[in-house]
């Protein structure tokens, strides 16, 4: 039992006249050894080993708090000086006349009825107090557990904005992708689609060409006689050339030749266009 609880222990059994000496059956002068003694010859009595059925609860604790009381030194001058006062004023009720001493004994009945009805407001109190705390506790508790909870929805709020930036940024590179794709898918086809104009062009002027070359064949003059052939042998020199004959190798006369040579200078124009057109397309 903590000091200050057994100083008022002490004080109480002074209050009430109780003799604690006797109950340990000591002197009033007795040691703590003396004392401590005592509790156990007493204790052999009222001990729930020793005692058996006739063991008795209260008694058994009153003799450990009257011990405690008065092998401390504190404990033991509180309940010796509330026990003169007690004496003290015993004996100045007994010098009175009747008529004080019933003044004297309403006026204890009096403080008696005012200490017991101010223990039992601070016990009141004391349970109020108690209740208070206990309030108060549970408040903190409702606080933190809502503090708690907070910062848990808050993380909550927190990890779902971040899963929704992630998807709308993956999103938004997906539809990037997309469009860069289509927009190549269109490069390629366009691409593919001059390859093929170019291709028709290119058909189309070999069927040009093939028709200049077959209509130039086709308008060609046989080379003429040679005039003087016979008077070749007998003078031994050739007649001159006459305007009509061809002079380029292989015959068929100047026109047909010119048409060839314009033909190839076009096939060359149009092979250039078709070539510096393929390359601005890779550029």
């Amino acid at each position: 039992m903590p000091d200050e609880d057994l100083i008022t222990y002490a004080s109480a059994c002074a209050s009430r006249n109780e003799d604690l000496f006797a109950l340990l059956s000591v002197d009033a002068t007795a040691s703590e050894s003396e004392i401590r003694r005592a509790f156990r010859k007493k204790a052999l009595t009222a001990h729930p080993d020793k005692a058996g059925s006739s063991y008795d609860p209260a008694l058994y604790t009153r003799l450990e708090k009257a011990r405690d009381v008065l092998i401390s030194p504190e404990a033991r001058e509180a309940y010796q000086n509330g026990m003169r006062a007690i004496l003290q004023k015993q004996q100045a009720k007994d010098a009175m006349s009747a008529r004080q001493r019933r003044f004297a004994e309403d006026l204890e009945a009096r403080e008696q009825a005012a200490a017991a009805a101010a223990s039992k407001k601070q016990k009141t109190g004391g349970g109020q107090q108690q209740e208070q705390e206990l309030s108060a506790e549970l408040q903190a508790s409702l606080a933190r557990g809502r503090a708690i909870l907070e910062e848990r929805n808050r993380k909550i709020r927190e990890a779902e904005e971040r899963e929704r930036l992630r998807k709308e940024r993956e999103d938004k590179e997906m539809e990037e992708k997309e469009a860069d794709l289509e927009r190549r898918l269109k490069e390629i086809e366009r691409r593919k689609a001059e390859k093929k104009k170019l291709r028709k062009a290119d058909k189309k002027d070999k069927k040009n060409d093939a028709k200049v070359e077959l209509s130039g064949s086709r308008g060609a003059s046989p080379p003429p006689l040679q005039a003087g052939k016979e008077e070749e042998g007998q003078t031994g020199t050739a007649a001159p050339p006459t305007d009509n004959e061809d002079t380029a190798p292989g015959g068929g006369g100047f026109p047909a030749l010119m048409a060839r040579l314009k033909a190839a200078q076009a096939k060359k124009e149009e092979e250039k266009k078709r070539r510096a057109m393929e390359e601005a397309m890779k550029a």
